[in-house]
């Protein structure tokens, strides 16, 4: 799931670079924003200004311009994922609690058999 995270921001990152024409640095800003990666960021700015000295600070503008972005739709798709996915919160918390409560309950009687003196 990862890796079809990053195919995909790197793809759409690919196309607006191709269509907008923008620089590769920027580009890699925008990359790095866009999967909220803060140390491929701090990568990207060293091979940036490596390859391309003093021109970094356009990757820490793509990466400002895309995290917030990013954060923006991670938040909806949380909030909206369910309702898409037609799931019941409630029903679903209520369920996970039941599992939770007899997981508990197997592993304290075990607990107990397993420390309980001879």
């Amino acid at each position: 799931m990862g890796l079809l995270t990053v195919l995909a921001a790197g793809s759409a990152t690919i196309g607006v670079v191709h269509t907008m024409h923008l620089p590769v640095d920027l580009a890699a800003g925008l990359l790095t924003g866009a999967v909220t990666n803060t140390p491929a960021l701090a990568a990207a700015t060293d091979v940036i200004e490596r390859i391309m000295p003093g021109q970094s600070a356009n990757v820490a503008a793509g990466y400002g311009i895309a995290y917030p972005y990013s954060m923006l739709g991670v938040v909806l798709l949380v909030q909206l994922l369910p309702r898409l996915l037609r799931r019941d919160l409630r029903a679903e918390e209520q369920r996970w609690r039941q599992e939770q409560s007899w997981f508990y309950r197997l592993n304290t009687c075990q607990h107990w058999e397993r420390s309980a003196p001879a």
